[in-house]
């Protein structure tokens, strides 16, 4: 299944989706060690498996200094996963993949995106100008350190979001009192 699927049911469990969470910045890690930033972050992405979580769905990918073929001002993704940056038709880099799993993160956590509209636009507009509702509003139990990392990831402003997947995993790591392999 994938996660949208699942997410039909409702929220996951707040360790189950610090597990998807890091099992997905792992994988992102990977694309973008090879220059590839996927730009379409989103549970209809993202496979379940019994040998963990698969990012499917590279076809609006692309290389990282690559010609862009993209006309600018044009946008590419889906409006409640795209970045900032993106929803201004701006070139992107890893840290809109980085946005995009914040959001898949915060709806993992409450069943819903963070920013919500009728219509893409409206979606769009949130994006660029409001905050998300508080987790633990709606979910008291997620931890603060939870919501905080949550955030950090949802920051309008790239420069203080994590700089890179692989910072993000090991902070989702040491969330859940994993150790940090040496190649991560």
């Amino acid at each position: 299944p994938t996660l949208k699927q699942r997410l039909e049911s409702g929220p996951l469990p707040i360790d189950d989706a610090l597990d998807v969470a890091t099992q997905m910045a792992d994988g992102l890690a990977k694309a973008h060690g090879q220059s590839v930033v996927h730009r379409d972050i989103k549970p209809g992405n993202v496979i379940l498996t019994d040998d963990g979580v698969r990012i499917v769905d590279f076809g609006l990918a692309t290389f990282v200094d690559a010609l862009q073929l993209t006309a600018q001002g044009s946008t590419i993704g889906t409006a409640a996963y795209m970045s900032p940056e993106q929803v201004r038709g701006e070139e992107v880099d890893a840290r809109a993949d980085v946005w995009a799993l914040g959001v898949v993160l915060y709806e993992m956590l409450t069943g819903h995106v963070p920013f919500r509209g009728g219509y893409a636009e409206a979606i769009a507009y949130a994006i660029r100008h409001e905050d998300p509702r508080p987790i633990r509003a709606g979910r008291p139990e997620v931890p603060e350190e939870v919501e905080q990392l949550v955030f950090r990831a949802l920051h309008k402003e790239p420069a203080v979001r994590f700089q890179s997947a692989r910072d993000m995993a090991r902070a989702l790591r040491a969330l859940q009192g994993r150790s940090i392999p040496d190649d991560l």
